[in-house]
């Protein structure tokens, strides 16, 4: 599975001294949204080298990663697992796919990556990394239906037999009139008003702290067809920065996104 332990992936290319050029390609698009996203590049100036990294809890997104690097070229390491310690607030398993390479270190951090995205029609492949950095899926309940649940608990369905008007009414009321004509010729029936309140449904959401970046994704996903919307959350901490969130709730946007993107993770509610 490409763990540490692994006899096969004990050889690595050192330093990564090898010329890299850039070619377009989904693959390349996906690498880019993951690094806008959990992914990173830095200079290790203990063994001068140029990294490309992803830390994740998630072994598939980890693999999916470290497949993309090899397409478009690099050589990644093998893959380091990093198990949780006490008093840290790492409780579960984590997986370091690491590549080296300069060229892609200087190509990267010199790029317009939006620009270059849009130039070679790489949008979906990077709104796959993207999502499956940033982003998930999440359930909520129908709240207007909670509401309507509380605000006609313990009614029954009452029928006005003037003008026809269905309406909701006490059950220990003695004298009953329409709510609309007035009319005390009501039919009181005994059906209560039982809605479906335990229904659930999902929405798509994607936070990052670049606003300009979560901006140009809304953007991307209306010429896509779908209605996102931008939320922000503030902070009350000097060290955290304001994150704004995009999301999706319409429940066929939901599913259509999925089928458009392709993501390999987070396709169900957490």
């Amino acid at each position: 599975m490409g763990l540490a332990h692994n006899p096969r992936l004990k050889r690595v290319n050192p330093m990564g001294k090898y010329k890299w050029l850039p070619r377009p390609s989904e693959e390349l698009g996906y690498v880019l949204g993951i690094l806008k996203g959990d992914g990173c590049t830095y200079y290790a100036k203990s063994n001068n080298s140029y990294r490309i990294c992803l830390v994740t809890t998630n072994i598939v997104f980890a693999l999916s990663f470290k497949t993309a690097l090899e397409k478009i070229g690099l050589r990644p390491e093998k893959m380091y697992v990093s198990h949780p310690k006490s008093g840290s607030r790492q409780k579960s398993l984590g997986y370091i796919v690491r590549a080296n390479c300069k060229d892609f270190y200087i190509w990267y951090n010199s790029l317009d990556v939006l620009k270059f995205v849009e130039d070679h029609n790489l949008e979906i492949a990077f709104l796959r990394g993207f999502y499956e950095s940033e982003g998930g899926i999440r359930v909520y309940s129908n709240l207007n239906e909670l509401k309507k649940v509380e605000r006609r608990k313990n009614k029954v369905k009452a029928i006005c037999q003037k003008c026809g008007h269905i309406f909701w009414t006490g059950i220990n009321i003695r004298e009953r009139r329409c709510s609309k004509c007035r009319s005390r010729k009501v039919i009181v029936t005994q059906e209560k008003y039982l809605a479906n309140s335990e229904k659930k449904y999902c929405y798509i959401h994607i936070t990052n702290t670049d606003y300009n970046l979560i901006v140009w994704v809304k953007s991307l996903l209306e010429r896509l067809g779908f209605h996102p919307k931008i939320y922000l959350t503030r902070y009350n901490h000097k060290n955290w920065n304001d994150c704004y969130q995009l999301r999706i709730f319409k429940q066929d946007e939901v599913k259509k996104f999925l089928e458009v993107v392709r993501p390999c993770i987070k396709t169900k509610p957490n």
